[in-house]
């Protein structure tokens, strides 16, 4: 039909119905935050981790999230199973979290927010371990989303080989334009 590829983006994910394998360093993390005093909540009070995800989209990346607060409330209040807020924190205070988009057979991560601390203390890992753990009896996959960057121009290689540690297989997403 003469359609022409105009993006392609490398998404990751993982099969939650197969052995996946986390690398040592995720393992290490996983043990460290078990040693912690941490804790995560399954509650949708996200006005905590929104900011800190404005912030850290801001600072690290000169972004701001997709959709805003009031966005995500509504979506919410529409879909109280289908989008849901998994945060964590240490010594009570917020340091990560995740919004999970959750559809019939896949959970997605749409939202990571990870404070300084929580890169540091294995906080992030153990929350995705256990969201996977979660979600594995009841869907398929999880979706941890693309790993490009400009348009699917540039591979963000910290991010995939973040992505791969946690067992994570990759797939391109093309993006065609069709004149009509």
């Amino acid at each position: 039909m003469k359609a022409k590829l105009i993006r392609r983006d490398l998404s990751s994910f993982v099969n939650l119905k197969e052995k996946y394998e986390f690398s040592n360093l995720r393992i290490r993390g996983i043990k460290k935050a078990n040693k912690k005093n941490v804790k995560i909540t399954k509650n949708f009070d996200i006005t905590d981790f929104y900011n800190l995800l404005k912030d850290i989209l801001l600072t690290r990346h000169n972004a701001s999230p997709v959709h805003k607060l009031d966005e995500l409330i509504l979506l919410h209040n529409l879909f109280p199973n289908n989008i849901l807020l998994r945060k964590i924190y240490n010594e009570d205070i917020l340091s990560g979290g995740l919004l999970l988009f959750v559809y019939d057979s896949t959970v997605h991560f749409q939202y990571i927010a990870v404070s300084d601390i929580a890169k540091n203390d294995g906080s992030l890992d153990y929350l995705i371990s256990n969201v996977f753990d979660e979600f594995k009896l009841s869907h398929n996959y999880a979706s941890l989303g693309i790993s490009t960057e400009n348009n699917g121009k540039v591979l963000n290689s910290g991010l995939i080989r973040q992505k791969e540690g946690f067992g994570a297989s990759s797939l391109t997403l093309d993006h065609y334009e069709l004149k009509i």
